[in-house]
């Protein structure tokens, strides 16, 4: 073998032993969510399709979400527990496919409250992104639905 090349392998084996977790792409190794989002119980105040133009939740209607530090966020929707996966970078924040129990709540059947249900539900589904400031979290959806959550532990 030549010099030249043990030359080569030797920086190549050096350069893969110097590289840390801390130093890969947080985009590319799973969730880098905000730590301050992370262990925290978000409870949903309101959501609307602009910022400036928000429905508040309906009385008699809770919904929250916690995040973990493996990649797992569980909530409540009305009286159904959900669970589901999430991505996220530094602004961006998408969730797997969301499982849902289906239990009969006080307000199922009632239009309003079943068109609120169906909306965050879908919102989740189809997070982009996110942004955090003191006590607030807001999920921006791909249909620029906004899902505007405050934190409550």
């Amino acid at each position: 073998m030549s010099k030249y090349a043990l030359l080569i392998l030797c920086v190549l084996f050096l350069s893969a032993c110097g590289s840390s977790s801390s130093d890969r792409d947080p985009e590319v190794n799973g969730p880098v969510l905000n730590l301050s989002l992370q262990d925290t119980r978000w409870s949903l105040i309101s959501y609307g399709y602009q910022m400036d133009d928000k429905t508040s939740v309906l009385a008699n209607s809770s919904y929250y979400l916690v995040f973990d530090d493996t990649s797992k966020v569980d909530g409540d929707i009305e009286c159904n527990h959900f669970s589901s996966t999430y991505e996220a970078g530094a602004s961006t924040l998408t969730f797997g496919l969301v499982a849902i129990t289906e239990m009969a709540c006080p307000n199922t059947g009632v239009a309003e409250y079943d068109a609120q249900d169906m909306t965050i539900v879908n919102a989740l589904s189809a997070a982009q992104s996110y942004r955090v400031s003191a006590d607030e979290l807001i999920i921006i959806a791909s249909d620029s639905t906004h899902l505007v959550f405050e934190r409550i532990e």
